[in-house]
Formats: C-alpha cells, structure tokens, sequence
C-alpha cells in the first residue's frame, strides 16, 4: 500500500490507485495529457505530485489530501504552499536569449526534451539564455537544471504555451568572468 505524499511520482500513485487516474484529470485540465499512453510512460514516472501541482496551478496540500482522501488515507497537516512570481528575475533580459528550444513537437512525439536541454545549457555563458517552449510547465525538467547550477524563470503566455528560461547561477558567472579577465 502506497503512502500518497507529495514526493510520490504520478505513476507509482496510478499503479497503485489506477482509480485515482479519473481524479487526477478531473482536478486540472492539464492533466488530461496522462490519457496519452506514451506520456504517462515518461513523463508521468518522473513528475511528483508536488510537481504536478505546480503545472495544474494547484494547492500541493489540497491537491496531496484529496487524493488520499480518495483511498482512505488521513490528510497531511503540513502547510506545502509555494510562491511564485510573475515578475521577471533580476538575470532576465529578452535580448540576451541566444537559443530556443520548441519542445512541443517532441513531447507530442512522446519524447522528453532533458538530455537535449542538459547538452544544451552547457553551452550558455554567462548572461546568456536558453528558452524552452513547453505546452505545460516542465517542472520535473526545471528541477534538473536547477540542480546543475542554473536559475530558471518560467512565463506562462497561454494555456498551451509555456516558456521557460535558464541562464547560469551568479557563481558560474564570478568563475567564468574571473577565468575570462
């Protein structure tokens, strides 16, 4: 039996609890995407729930006790609401984006854009951005970049049009200028 928290990934929750695939759908349209057989084979096994409430624009702790609710697990009480900002970072200017990556064709494919963003971002120096086009936000994806030493900002520009953006964190930029002067 499966403790449903937010770390649990969207597949081990479905394999579990394949009644709650109906559930997660129904909570946010973006979800409707776990229909795909091929999706939910990728990126389903990489994305917690915390994750994917933060692409169906969701309250974690609502999110996490309504689906616990749903097979008889008691609520968590912890409050796990994150912020975020609609203002653009300090590091984000437009005309300092020297790549773009449209990932909407390949995650219709069924493929995931990571090793092609990973191999990518290495090539970003400092005051540089890479731009990811996603039609939902990639936040297991953002998640990885950031643990390589990278910022990332995401804009929302509709429904289906997501753009995140990566650029170096301050300590690659001190390192690359000093090795640079």
């Amino acid at each position: 039996m499966l403790d449903i928290t937010p770390k649990c990934k969207i597949a081990e929750v479905i394999e579990a609890y394949p009644q709650l695939q109906e559930k997660i759908i129904a909570l946010a349209p973006a979800f409707k995407k776990l229909q795909n057989p091929l999706l939910r084979k990728t990126v389903a096994r990489i994305t917690s729930l915390s994750q994917a409430a933060k692409v169906g624009e969701l309250n974690l702790l609502d999110f996490v006790n309504e689906l616990r609710s749903q097979v008889g697990q008691a609520p968590l009480q912890t409050d796990m609401a994150e912020k975020s900002s609609d203002e653009p970072p300090f590091w984000f200017k437009t005309g300092t984006i020297v790549k773009t990556i449209e990932a909407r064709p390949m995650l219709e494919r069924g493929e995931h854009p990571l090793s092609l963003v990973l191999q990518e971002i290495q090539t970003i120096e400092a005051g540089q951005i890479l731009e990811l086009i996603t039609n939902f936000l990639p936040a297991p994806l953002i998640d990885k970049v950031e643990s390589k030493e990278y910022h990332s900002w995401t804009l929302r520009k509709s429904a289906e049009e997501f753009r995140t953006f990566f650029t170096p964190k301050e300590a690659r930029w001190k390192v690359t200028s000093k090795s640079s002067a």
